[in-house]
């Protein structure tokens, strides 16, 4: 913590008062689960250029928060070239720009239109790969937006997400696309993200994927890349 003040990458979202409390409901209080949940976050930071990402996502709230608005999918990187050319992002929405009734922010994806696996898989690494750097520094930038809104409005604040299922088929399942981001961002933001997520609603599954859904996030929170906690907020 000394090092990180003296360097200025002591980031609130992530180091601060507010961010450890989340650690620590995360992990239900368990001390042994805190500690070895925080190493592994410690070792992270680590493993990518994670205050870049960082520095890169505080210029970003300081420039929407003068703007007046919300982040976007569009304040991310190569986004122009992910929803243009692969068609990622259609109508989803990072943060409404309206809040709950409690003034939790919430987020809008079209499930059919967030990913395009088929798309992005096929146009190679270069496009996989820029996929996964937006995805990360926007995720990346959950807990400091939470942060700075729990600070603002003296309270815990957690983000909302609906992630709407209208006219998803079975091309939303791409085994090499769902195996490799599985590694390069699920299994990293997870070491990264702690108690930022609210309810989750799902809309307009259709019949035949409920029982498919069910299953998968029982297999995923067997295999340990769903908290139960997470997964009895949807």
């Amino acid at each position: 913590f000394a090092k990180r003040e003296s360097e200025g990458t002591l980031w609130p979202g992530y180091f601060g008062d507010y961010a450890l409390t989340r650690v620590v409901r995360g992990n239900g209080a368990d001390f042994e689960k805190m500690c070895a949940w925080f190493m592994s976050f410690v070792l992270a930071t680590d493993e990518l250029d994670f205050d870049a990402i960082c520095r890169r996502n505080t210029e970003r709230l300081d420039r929407v928060e003068k703007e007046g608005r919300r982040l976007q999918e569009r304040d991310f990187p190569h986004y122009e070239e992910l929803s243009s050319k692969f068609g990622c992002y259609a109508g989803c929405v990072f943060s409404c720009q309206k809040l709950s009734p409690l003034g939790d922010p919430i987020g809008y994806h079209c499930v059919r239109t967030l990913y395009r696996k088929q798309e992005v898989w096929e146009g190679g690494d270069n496009a996989y790969q820029k996929f996964v750097e937006h995805w990360l520094e926007a995720t990346l930038s959950n807990m400091m937006e939470m942060d700075r809104m729990t600070r603002q409005q003296g309270r815990m604040v957690k983000k909302a997400w609906i992630f709407d299922c209208h006219q998803l088929g079975w091309s939303a399942m791409h085994k090499d696309f769902d195996a490799k981001f599985g590694l390069d961002v699920n299994q990293y933001e997870k070491r990264c993200m702690a108690e930022v997520t609210g309810n989750l609603f799902v809309l307009n599954v259709p019949w035949f994927f409920v029982s498919t859904i069910n299953f998968l996030m029982r297999q995923a929170v067997r295999a340990g890349l769903l908290e139960q906690r997470t997964a009895d907020k949807i």
